[in-house]
């Protein structure tokens, strides 16, 4: 039962990978600042983005507009995880789980936009 935005999967599953980058960050070298930046705060903003979504629920609108908005930070990930991914700054590995877990999870954001009534 959903009882809060910490109940919701995709919630559990943005902070999940948010806590793998913030993990894995520190392995960009420092003079990639922008990239630094751009992709804490990119991961950091998609629970950020369904917790808020979560507390305007009772409006179809403006729910919905948080989760595209979360989904569409999710195609940003994946573009700053294929970008590290090129660069060689983070294992091979690391970035294909996160590049696969982020399409999912996007997928997982759409689908929830789409059927919000239902939980």
């Amino acid at each position: 039962m959903i009882t809060t935005f910490l109940d919701l999967e995709i919630y559990q599953e943005s902070m999940a990978l948010a806590k793998i980058v913030g993990e894995n960050i520190k392995f960009i070298p420092r003079d990639e600042k922008d990239l630094i930046g751009q992709t804490r705060r990119c991961s950091r903003s998609i629970p950020a983005k369904i917790a808020e979504g979560y507390g305007r629920k009772y409006s179809e609108k403006e729910f919905k507009k948080y989760l595209n908005n979360s989904g569409a930070e999710c195609n940003e990930m994946i573009t700053h995880v294929t970008i590290i991914q090129l660069e060689k700054y983070w294992k091979q590995e690391i970035c294909k789980m996160l590049l696969d877990r982020y399409t999912v999870l996007g997928k997982r954001i759409a689908n929830t936009a789409k059927t919000w009534r239902t939980f």
